[in-house]
């Protein structure tokens, strides 16, 4: 019980009193989840998770977790774990006989659960990913080998995995990037400290599968290299193809990349029509999106973000690219994002 990477799970209709307590005690920093989740291709993974903080904040969080509407799609098991402070990534593997053929990691970025966002509602949907990772090489390093050695004891050899993991004592954290901007990016913490290891990594979850299609999509454009291609040749055991296709451009990415979701702030009916081509109108815009694809039809109904309930809550996907800078790229998804926003009435 005094492993900080204890995980809790529960198959029940309620959380005791006195079990939610002795939790809190031992792990006051923890998250509520449920314990089987999907990835609908249309809005990308349905969690209704909650980092806890205070301890009676534990019951209010699992009990949003047993409302029928969450129970019909996840069932009524529940993963209560300790809430790993540092870094999320996306990281997508190629293997051919063991080895890493082909390895891309991309930032995650946090969630408006995850900080006082202000402007957002307070709940762990996606909000962006950058392309590529801002990690320092060291610890890229650290991650590849620790995410190739659970792979290889999952018993994958020939695979395209998609992988979610937090860092653990990075260098780097989510922070402003200068005190006139309310960008949030990776940045190396004061004093330039590390000891970012293998150890820890800490492997969110792990997918048999490629990514999402948005970020099939990001890496292609990115690096030239298409995660659907290759799991067509992975199910046709085409080995020389899957390492001749997972060759990434000279130089690597072609860009900075931002991979950036547009959700909804309210419940309601979706009135706004087409929102990509709006944006697309804008030419200031429109030039740096390379993707874009809207993710709600008119007349659709939407629940109330706020109740934790985000399933189908994503208005549009834009894959927002700049070949000036990272920063480029985050300040004209930021311009993006407004528009949306003005052009729905703050939906």
């Amino acid at each position: 019980m005094g492993s900080h990477d204890t995980t809790w799970a529960w198959k029940l209709d309620s959380l005791p009193e006195e079990t939610g307590t002795v939790v809190f005690d031992i792990y006051p920093n923890s998250k509520v989840e449920p314990r089987r989740g999907a990835n609908p291709p249309k809005a990308g993974p349905p969690k209704a998770s909650g980092k806890s903080r205070p301890k009676e904040d534990l019951r209010e969080k699992t009990s949003l977790l047993w409302r029928d509407s969450f129970t019909a799609w996840h069932g009524h098991d529940i993963v209560i774990e300790t809430y790993i402070d540092g870094p999320e990534v996306d990281a997508n593997m190629i293997l051919v006989d063991g080895e890493v053929i082909f390895f891309e990691v991309n930032d995650d970025f946090p969630s408006a659960g995850d900080y006082d966002s202000g402007s957002r509602v307070a709940n762990f949907v996606e909000t962006s990913n950058m392309l590529p990772s801002a990690l320092p090489p060291s610890e890229l390093t650290s991650l590849q080998q620790r995410l190739h050695e659970l792979a290889l004891a999952a018993g994958f050899r020939n695979a395209v995995l998609h992988i979610e993991a937090k860092l653990r004592n990075s260098s780097h954290h989510n922070t402003k990037l200068s005190t006139s901007d309310d960008l949030i990016d990776l940045h190396p913490k004061s004093p330039p400290t590390t000891t970012a290891e293998p150890k820890d990594i800490f492997l969110l979850e792990i997918n048999p599968r490629a990514p999402g299609y948005q970020e099939v999509e990001a890496t292609a454009r990115a690096y030239g290299v298409s995660y659907y291609s290759l799991s067509l040749l992975n199910a046709l055991a085409d080995k020389e193809r899957i390492v001749a296709l997972s060759k990434p451009f000279i130089g690597g990415p072609q860009y900075h990349m931002q991979l950036l979701f547009v959700s909804a702030q309210k419940g309601g009916v979706y009135t706004f029509g087409d929102i990509c081509s709006t944006v697309l109108q804008q030419q200031a815009l429109g030039a740096h999106v390379v993707k874009c694809a809207n993710l709600m039809e008119d007349g659709e109904e939407v629940l109330d973000p706020s109740t934790g309930q985000v399933y189908g809550n994503f208005i549009a996907y834009f894959l927002v690219v700049s070949c000036e800078s990272r920063a480029d790229a985050m300040r004209v998804g930021r311009e993006i994002e407004r528009l949306v926003r003005e052009c729905t009435g703050g939906f």
